[in-house]
């Protein structure tokens, strides 16, 4: 059965009329830097242009430039694009309403208390 899911999902992906990938890398956190993300979403876009993907490429975004790309990559997407959001970088869960969250370059000094996860 997973086989055949398996094939399906390809087969959608193949006829795709459209397939865009929005891939944001945060590494340059203050007191806080991480190796691998900016790399991860090099790796990922040489991959997925491979496949036939326009890809959109962002490192070390803020929480502003954050929500504006993400705002942005809604105009490409239609009910013929296949759409891919993959994000590599700090990331927190919330016990208030158990909710994950992505943290943008400068997030976590804006960050007083559990609370302002959703802000």
């Amino acid at each position: 059965m997973r086989f055949i899911i398996l094939i399906g999902l390809v087969l959608g992906v193949l006829s795709a009329e459209s397939r865009y990938a929005l891939l944001i890398g945060n590494s340059d956190y203050p007191n806080k830097r991480l190796t691998n993300p900016t790399n991860d979403v090099d790796l990922l876009a040489k991959k997925l242009k491979g496949l036939g993907f326009t890809v959109i490429k962002k490192k070390n975004l803020n929480r502003t430039s954050m929500i504006n790309e993400l705002k942005s990559f809604d105009d490409y997407i239609d009910s013929d694009t296949i759409a891919i959001i993959y994000f590599s970088g700090h990331g927190v869960h919330s016990t208030i309403d158990n909710r994950n969250y992505l943290i943008p370059i400068g997030g976590f000094e804006s960050l007083l208390n559990e609370a302002d996860l959703g802000n």
